[in-house]
């Protein structure tokens, strides 16, 4: 896992502004509000969200609500970030707009797993994205190592953690 600047799909709490590329960091003290946008198929969405939701909520700075109503992106303006845990489906043009010009003010965004899978006919989100699904390996244990650019998004991770996934492979759509 890359996490650091360039345009990629994020898999941990944080935000990118896609016109200057830079991390958009808040006071750690501050509470953060953050929506999850779940649904699709052959995923746990529920259960993952929910884990999610505990563990962002555990050290009383954030918290998520949970939807599989897509209309919630038309604007997410309330919200510090957006985490897109999703496969296929459709967005409208008021959501994909919303979503796209609210990432582009600076709002945060998550891309959690398989969030580029089935949705490149959108373009403006797959431009975001910057990627594409293309097939996955076998589940499988690696070891990720956060670039320091990342720690004011991950002030409670190690410098190194492990977890147990399917790698997807990708192909890249923008520069």
């Amino acid at each position: 896992m890359r996490l650091g600047k360039g345009r990629e799909s994020w898999i941990v709490y944080g935000a990118l502004s896609t016109d200057n590329n830079q991390l958009h960091e808040r006071p750690i003290d501050d509470m953060h509000s953050a929506l999850m946008v779940i649904g699709g198929t052959a995923h746990p969405f529920e259960a993952c969200a929910q884990i999610l939701k505990t563990a962002l909520e555990a050290g009383g700075q954030y918290s998520l609500e949970i939807t599989h109503d897509r209309a919630a992106l038309a604007d997410p303006s309330s919200y510090d970030a957006v985490i897109m845990y999703t496969v296929g489906g459709e967005l409208t043009p008021a959501q994909e707009q919303g979503l796209v010009g609210y990432v582009r003010a600076g709002g945060g965004f998550v891309a959690i797993h398989c969030a580029n899978a089935e949705l490149e006919k959108f373009t403006e989100y797959t431009e975001m994205i910057g990627t594409v699904f293309v097939s996955h390996g076998p589940v499988s244990a690696f070891n990720v190592e956060p670039l320091p650019e990342a720690a004011p998004c991950l002030p409670r991770l190690g410098p190194n953690f492990s977890i147990t996934d399917e790698f997807h492979m990708r192909e890249r759509r923008t520069e």
